[in-house]
């Protein structure tokens, strides 16, 4: 297929570059990289002069540069990045794969990017650095030792029992149990799970969370954040629910409403 390329003119080479994203890669990588696609598309730019005239960002950061998630994502769906493993990004020979990995995961966008699933029984970390990109990328450093340790999700557990063998948790900064409980983003996230496992519409009362089994939580929101009716309130706002004020006076309005028909 690489043969098969051929730009007639400087339009041509430049629509070639601008579909693959080359204008995020740095010229540097490109003139290196182990595709021939990619060194042929540069040296043939260089030999027509034409390297000046192309709108290259001036990357240094590991070469890859995105404003947002959405341009991360895009450019990993268009590399076909979603028919890998994690792990074959993050040991790829290839630097612009795993560049592209490590952007994502110093941003924290890996854990909402849909790889393919890792192999039941692989060993996708080779040493402490992949291990750790890779929990940083899932946001892992977020959490604490013992929520990886119990979780119900199997790849969470793996990437921890991996890391206990080989001592490499010792190195990683989890959050502590009790500072996890004081982080309104973590309590928030843990009770849309206890809603969903459930299927409750509203947090119910704190006497149902405790015998359902969710005493941690419970005292995490009476302890950490305001009480109930305060949490409900910014629980509704992040779920973009009425609040109950907006939803009283929505009640109001309606009866008014109808009282003015009559």
């Amino acid at each position: 297929m690489d043969n098969v390329v051929k730009w007639k003119n400087y339009e041509e080479w430049e629509e070639y570059g601008i579909d693959n994203r080359y204008e995020k890669i740095n010229v540097t990588v490109l003139k290196d990289s182990k595709k021939k696609c990619e060194r042929r598309w540069y040296y043939i730019g260089r030999r027509k002069n034409w390297l000046k005239d192309f709108n290259f960002n001036n990357i240094r950061d590991k070469g890859f540069s995105f404003k947002n998630f959405e341009d991360w994502k895009e450019y990993g769906m268009n590399q076909g990045f979603n028919k890998n493993y994690p792990s074959d990004l993050i040991n790829s020979k290839e630097k612009t794969e795993r560049s592209w990995y490590k952007k994502g995961s110093k941003n924290c966008w890996i854990s909402r990017f849909d790889f393919k699933k890792e192999r039941k029984g692989s060993v996708p970390w080779k040493d402490y650095e992949s291990w750790r990109e890779y929990g940083i990328g899932h946001e892992y450093d977020k959490k604490s030792r013992s929520s990886l340790q119990k979780s119900k999700d199997k790849s969470e557990r793996y990437w921890y029992k991996t890391g206990y063998k080989k001592l490499w948790v010792n190195d990683f900064e989890f959050i502590k149990s009790g500072e996890l409980l004081k982080n309104l983003e973590y309590v928030i996230k843990e009770t849309h799970k206890v809603l969903d496992e459930n299927n409750w519409e509203k947090l119910p009362p704190p006497k149902t969370l405790i015998d359902s089994g969710y005493k941690k939580l419970t005292y995490a929101i009476m302890r950490h954040h305001s009480g109930f009716k305060i949490f409900r309130e910014r629980l509704r706002e992040c779920m973009n629910q009425p609040s109950d004020k907006d939803q009283l006076e929505e009640m109001l309005e309606k009866y008014v409403g109808g009282k003015n028909d009559e």
